[in-house]
């Protein structure tokens, strides 16, 4: 299909959010089959049936694609709430390291991590991708706090960054596995004197 036959040829149009779909879809399937090297502009544009103009305006570059790409395989992570702060953590916490856990994504975070400090530009997209996972922790703490189950004075960020940043410093540096028992006891280590009583 065209990429005027897809509705995005004529300026002023809106985005047409099925070509998204499609492109990270196949983009996706060329990760997996073929890692990096197979993610070529050209080759997608082809493949998908649209312009190569039609990509970059969506992504300027390969990596702004690969942002896209590793936002889509975590949006739908949803934020849990069952009035149990600790229940609500860890089950965030495992649903997000299950998210990072498959070879392709961790190497796609390195990636991005890489072209971050070449990439100026890049870093606002990047940055906001990291920004969300942290907002959503970040809501699940304030929420404990407002139920009483965490210290008033309990320090909301430094919790958030000690979640996030230690599963981010597993899937960028150690390699090692994550799963529930993991996220369970990263939890419990980083309340330990946060809860209220």
């Amino acid at each position: 299909m065209t990429d005027g036959a897809r509705g995005r040829g004529a300026p002023g149009r809106p985005r047409d959010p099925g070509i998204d779909e499609a492109v990270l879809e196949v983009a996706a399937e060329q990760l997996v089959a073929g890692g990096l090297p197979a993610l070529r502009m050209d080759a997608l544009a082809e493949q998908v049936g649209v312009a190569k103009t039609t990509l970059y305006r969506r992504w300027p570059t390969r990596a702004h694609l690969l942002v896209a790409i590793l936002a889509r395989g975590q949006h739908e992570i949803g934020t849990p709430s069952t009035g149990d702060v600790r229940a609500d953590l860890v089950t965030f916490t495992t649903r997000l390291a299950a998210a990072l856990d498959p070879p392709l994504v961790r190497q796609l975070a390195a990636q991005l991590a890489a072209a971050v400090a070449e990439d100026p530009d890049l870093a606002a997209p990047v940055r906001e991708l990291w920004a969300d996972r942290r907002r959503q922790i970040g809501g699940i703490v304030e929420a404990g706090v407002e139920r009483g189950q965490l210290r008033a004075d309990v320090p909301v960020t430094t919790i958030v960054d000690q979640l996030a940043g230690a599963l981010y410093y597993h899937v960028l540096v150690t390699g090692e596995p994550l799963g529930e028992a993991y996220a369970a006891t990263l939890v419990d280590t980083v309340l330990r004197g946060a809860l209220a009583g």
